[in-house]
């Protein structure tokens, strides 16, 4: 399969997207596959939290690795600065179901934390997860 039939297993409709990727390219690789769906950009953890939130969607298109977010959640005792990942993000939609659309796409170039996301999110019943283990065209 390839990211130009990304929407074949979800039912053909305008969409309202959410999708959450620290890389800019990908970004712009989503919005042109993507086209015609209305969708919304994070690019951290707190981005995403705040959008998800903040409206309803039909789906939600996740990264695992996220990169580095100063966010006082993520700060140790000792000063260091823990990475928020996709695994986060899977842990917050499973502790607020009512903010995790049914469609979930896992879109990452990391197969264990990809997998990872899955297994976490596999406790959300009645959820449709793709996992696509590669990025879109940039």
């Amino acid at each position: 399969m390839h990211w130009q039939g990304i929407l074949d297993h979800y039912e053909r409709k305008k969409m309202k997207i959410l999708i959450l990727d620290d890389d800019t390219e990908r970004h712009a690789g989503f919005q042109k596959i993507l086209a015609g769906n209305e969708l919304a950009h994070a690019y951290t953890y707190s981005e995403f939290v705040g959008l998800a939130r903040s409206g309803a969607y039909d789906m939600v298109c996740l990264d695992h690795d996220l990169g580095f977010e100063h966010d006082p959640d993520t700060v140790r005792e000792d000063g260091t600065v823990r990475e928020l990942t996709g695994q986060d993000v899977a842990r917050w939609l499973v502790n607020n179901p009512n903010h995790c659309p049914d469609n979930i796409l896992i879109h990452s170039h990391n197969p264990v934390g990809a997998s990872a996301m899955r297994s976490i999110l596999a406790a959300l019943p009645g959820k449709k997860i793709v996992v696509r283990a590669y990025a879109p065209p940039r």
